[in-house]
């Protein structure tokens, strides 16, 4: 059934000018590239043309002109066919010059057709035109300003038709060609992550600090241009060291959004399986002292191995700051010995250490030392001895701390 458009509904307009397609080549309007093919009667109109309903900027198509534009029956048979890099929707197109003759062909047809979804279309400004279903009738210099809409977004839009007489000048109103997307404009929201042991990879998906929006799934690339194929669900749940990339991914419209900053993962050595790893942190407090004031130290050993120590001699060094003096005033736990040398402290114990338990010691250090002039900062550090209790991993054996002398 005709539905004949005399009024005006919904004001549809369009202020920003047209997007002028060539019948081959490519354009790009609002970061989406239109690339147009054609056969028939198509042609480039190259001045502005300003009909009763709507006004084409210079460029426009010149669809379905017959020869020398003759009052004729014959048709002048168009077809274009517009690619989108990104999927759109609602696209308006504005028609105007319109047949005007006695033959039948004195109305030209535009028949709109898209590579998903199922077509309408609507205006609420036009002349000497009518609309049906997907189809758009023209004559007598008739026109207008046309919203095609799809039920799902598209990303190959074409506009066929028998032409007639001398055609009809076709533009794209600027402003409407726009993705169709509703993640286009996010940015997932990341930091960089590192395994813990003894695992040896890394969640890529605890990467991820954002909310994913409804409808949408977090996709992971090696790129920033979601080029290729994403990973897998074992590839994102067992990644490896490297520089990845996430995206909100919308299945409906087939749409990424924004890639997110670098994610850098690093990963840490692990010891052999079975073997214990011990490292030593330090805490002061407070972290901040006068001149001959006192910060209570806590250093705590910590087996982050498999296995347990073996029972042998567990050492650890304790270095004597270069400024102010370090003195250990008591050792908490009996089964642990102290030893001082002109460098600093020795401290060791044959205790078993178990996977996961820390050892704590409290050392009360004391910086008194009237050289000492404020602000200056002491670096404390504390080493675990190689090979201490069978651990064979000494890469983080070091702790370390700064306390401050105002």
């Amino acid at each position: 059934m005709a539905i004949l458009f005399n009024a005006e509904l919904k004001a549809q307009t369009c202020n920003s000018g047209t997007t002028n397609i060539p019948p081959y080549g490519t354009v790009t309007v609002n970061g989406v590239k239109i690339t147009s093919t054609s056969t028939g009667h198509v042609s480039q109109y190259p001045w502005a043309w300003t009909g009763s309903c709507a006004s084409v900027s210079a460029g426009g198509l010149l669809l379905g002109q017959l020869p020398g534009g003759i009052d004729s029956p014959d048709p002048a048979p168009f077809n274009v066919k517009l690619n989108f890099d990104k999927p759109v929707n609602d696209i308006v197109i504005l028609i105007t010059g319109g047949g005007s003759g006695y033959f039948q062909s004195a109305y030209e047809n535009f028949v709109f057709n898209a590579n998903n979804g199922t077509i309408s279309i609507s205006s609420s400004i036009n002349c000497g035109s009518y609309i049906s279903g997907n189809t758009i009738y023209s004559r007598n210099n008739g026109g207008g300003i046309f919203r095609i809409r799809s039920t799902q977004a598209y990303s190959q839009l074409t506009i066929s038709g028998k032409g007639g007489l001398a055609g009809s000048i076709v533009g794209i109103c600027s402003a409407s060609v726009v993705p169709d997307c509703p993640v286009a404009t996010l940015k997932p929201s990341v930091k960089n992550i590192s395994n813990s042991c003894p695992s040896t990879t890394v969640n890529l998906n605890e990467a991820h600090t954002g909310s994913i929006p409804s409808g949408s799934v977090l996709r992971w690339f090696t790129n920033s241009t979601h080029s290729g194929t994403a990973l897998t669900s074992s590839q994102v749940l067992n990644a490896g060291a490297g520089t990845y990339y996430a995206f909100y991914y919308e299945s409906t419209n087939n749409c990424y959004s924004s890639p997110s900053d670098a994610v850098t993962v690093s990963i840490n050595t692990c010891p052999p399986a079975g073997q214990a790893d011990l490292t030593v942190g330090i805490q002061a407090n407070p972290v901040s002292i006068t001149l001959g004031g006192t910060s209570n130290l806590i250093y705590t050993f910590a087996n982050i191995g498999q296995s347990s120590t073996n029972g042998s001699n567990i050492t650890c060094f304790i270095s004597k700051p270069t400024k102010g003096t370090l003195e250990i005033n008591n050792l908490n736990q009996p089964d642990w010995t102290i030893s001082e040398i002109s460098t600093g402290y020795f401290i060791s114990s044959n205790r078993v250490i178990s996977p996961g338990v820390n050892n704590t010691m409290v050392v009360n250090a004391t910086y008194k030392h009237s050289a000492v002039i404020g602000p200056v900062s002491i670096d404390l550090t504390a080493t675990v001895i190689n090979g201490s209790g069978g651990e064979i991993n000494d890469a983080n054996n070091t702790g370390s701390a700064l306390i401050k002398i105002n």
